[in-house]
């Protein structure tokens, strides 16, 4: 008597992968062909890596102090209309390729692109922006217990910044402190070797006149200077 036996065990059928189902019939692949597909997807990591690399370099930059009315400038979108502008595009993209211990000074008349010179500068050499008001601020309030910094923490926090951009320097109303600290940053960077930029709504002059003969001296001994006699571009700018 062949009865079935209903206590065996039962064979279920396995569904394969979609890619095990292509791989069966595909054709066995040459040493070309698949070089090709490693180049590929080679250069689709290196895209992928680029993109993270920018991401990062324009949060760096957004976080170093620049205005957010700047976050979107560089130096490919400083407009140089004219011989002057276009020199000192030049300029300020040499001084960006080779910026060690060395100065870069920014001064002359306002709304002639200055400042965006200078954050275009921090875009591309990782550091720090801020204004001379700001920066003497800090420092006074070093004198207060509640301050974060004292006035010595405040300095060499400035002093050892990999990039330093000084802005607005010459309009903080109170002379003695400026003319006290912003020398003795630049002094202590140029003999530690760190590179910073100086931007002033004065003339080489008035600069020479504000600080003395000794402090434009040693900011110009290592210094790309750039005066902006043009009239101001931000009402042109405006129109269009």
């Amino acid at each position: 008597m062949n009865e079935k036996n209903n206590n065996a065990p039962k064979i279920q059928s396995i569904s394969l992968h979609p890619m095990f189902v292509a791989l069966k019939g595909a054709k066995k692949m040459t040493d070309i062909e698949l070089a090709a597909i490693s180049e590929r997807m080679e250069r689709e990591q290196e895209a992928e890596r680029e993109v993270e690399r920018l991401a990062l370099k324009q949060k760096r930059y957004e976080y170093s102090g620049v205005p957010r009315k700047f976050f979107k400038h560089s130096i490919d979108t400083y407009q140089a209309r004219d011989t002057f502008q276009k020199d000192a595009k030049e300029s300020v993209s040499g001084y960006i390729s080779d910026p060690q211990n060395k100065m870069l000074l920014l001064c002359g008349n306002n709304g002639t692109g200055k400042t965006h010179l200078g954050c275009a500068v921090l875009r591309e050499c990782e550091g720090i922006y801020i204004t001379s008001f700001k920066l003497c601020v800090e420092y006074e309030s070093g004198s207060d217990f509640k301050s974060k910094r004292n006035k010595l923490e405040v300095l060499d926090f400035y002093v050892k910044q990999k990039m330093l951009v000084i802005d607005e320097v010459g309009r903080f109303a109170d002379e003695k402190t400026e003319k006290a600290i912003i020398p003795a940053i630049i002094n202590m960077r140029y003999e530690d070797d760190l590179p910073t930029v100086i931007i002033s709504n004065l003339s080489k002059s008035e600069i020479i006149s504000y600080f003395g003969k000794a402090t434009y001296d040693r900011m110009t001994e290592t210094c790309t200077s750039i005066e902006f006699k043009a009239k101001s571009m931000r009402q042109e700018f405006r129109e269009e």
